[in-house]
Formats: structure tokens, sequence, C-alpha cells
């Protein structure tokens, strides 16, 4: 930020609102490209959680059958 004193420069005054707008537009920038990040996040968050849900589910499925069957004395053939 830049203080302008009396008596004032034409140019300046001009170059000093001239930054302040450079500053603004930058700071507009970044907070438009923060939202569109957060706004893919919101859209590939739930799929990325979904396949790891999925992932581990099948994985303890995998486990837990490679248990049972040979426990209760059941072929693989007659899991659902």
């Amino acid at each position: 930020m830049e203080f302008i004193n009396k008596p004032m420069e034409k140019t300046r005054i001009v170059n000093a609102l001239r930054k302040a707008m450079e500053n603004i537009d930058a700071e507009r920038l970044k907070r438009k490209n923060e939202l569109l990040i957060k706004e893919k996040l919101e859209t590939v968050v739930p799929i990325i959680e979904s396949g790891l849900i999925h992932n581990i589910l099948r994985s303890i499925s995998g486990r837990i059958s490679r248990i049972t069957v040979p426990f209760w004395g059941l072929r693989s053939s007659m899991l659902i």
C-alpha cells in the first residue's frame, strides 16, 4: 500500500491507483482459481471415497471367504 501526501503529482496518483487495481485483479484471480479447485475437489472426493470404500470391502470380503471356506468345509463353488 502506498500513501500519497500533499502536494500530489498526477503521475504518482495514477501509478498508485494502477498498482492498487493490479493487486485487486491478482486477488480476484487467486480467489477464482481457489474456487475452481474447491469445486473440482467437491466432485472428485466422493468418487475417490467410494472407490476406497469399495476396495476395502472387497479386500475384507476376500479375507473372510478365505477364512470361512476351510473352517466350514465349504467349496468356493458353494459360496454366493
